[in-house]
């Protein structure tokens, strides 16, 4: 009777605990395939025509906006300790990423959609292309602390380059964390592979999110989507997070 008793205490602890990683700010319990952490985030943002943009959104997804207004974004950061469930080491050690995106809905849920991801690392590369369906593009990406609160980030993509400075200035400001926690706080991305929508969770705490000053000192990254942009750059700077993945899903209806 003794031993019953025992394992009915471990079972409801356990219960608890599947209780708490269900709360969508507690560190994530199971389920998931791999752990990031993601250092210096450097986050820039700027409005785009509506319309333009939602003809470069495939269906079934749709554009999401922010009070009508739609937004591009691009956020540098350092990336270390991809670890996958259950294993207690790293399939690859610190790269540097360029992710270039939007925001869109699929069934009523947001999540990010991405137009490119700039990394020159192969086997990043190939595990984000192989099982997460993203558009890696094989590309040296520098990044440097050019001061303590100075952050230098730069794609040297043929084509389409990125070459940005942000510098963090301090908590952001109380009548922009509505919009601030619209561009950053997603829980998911989106994309197709062929006649399915692709989709796997993300999960990270709450950002501790600065609003910062930035220049774009090569911008030509944006041009790759030929749409009118309607503001100047907005930035951003998040120290450091640790991201959770779960498996892609897929939707072929």
């Amino acid at each position: 009777m003794k031993s019953l008793n025992v394992w009915f205490k471990l079972l409801v602890i356990f219960a608890l605990a599947i209780a708490a990683n269900s709360n969508a700010h507690a560190r994530p319990g199971f389920g998931w395939i791999m752990k990031q952490y993601w250092n210096d985030l450097s986050i820039v943002h700027w409005q785009v025509d509506r319309k333009e943009l939602e003809k470069l959104i495939p269906a079934p997804l749709k554009l999401d906006t922010y009070q009508g207004q739609a937004y591009i974004g691009a956020l540098g950061i350092q990336m270390t300790d991809g670890q996958p469930f259950g294993l207690p080491v790293s399939l690859y050690s610190t790269f540097h990423q360029i992710n270039f995106r939007t925001y869109v809905t699929y069934n009523g849920v947001r999540g990010v959609y991405f137009f490119s991801l700039d990394a020159k690392h192969y086997l990043a590369g190939a595990l984000a292309k192989q099982f997460f369906h993203l558009p890696y593009r094989y590309t040296k990406v520098e990044h440097r602390m050019l001061t303590a609160n100075t952050s230098y980030y730069k794609s040297h993509h043929q084509h389409y380059p990125l070459e940005m400075t942000v510098t963090r200035k301090g908590p952001v400001a109380q009548k922009d964390r509505a919009k601030v926690t619209w561009l950053t706080e997603l829980d998911r991305y989106f994309g197709k592979d062929g006649k399915c929508v692709v989709s796997s969770k993300l999960w990270h705490a709450p950002f501790v999110m600065e609003e910062a000053q930035g220049r774009i000192l090569n911008g030509r990254l944006v041009s790759q989507l030929s749409v009118p942009l309607y503001s100047e750059p907005h930035f951003l700077f998040v120290k450091k997070a640790v991201t959770y993945f779960w498996p892609v899903q897929k939707d072929c209806r």
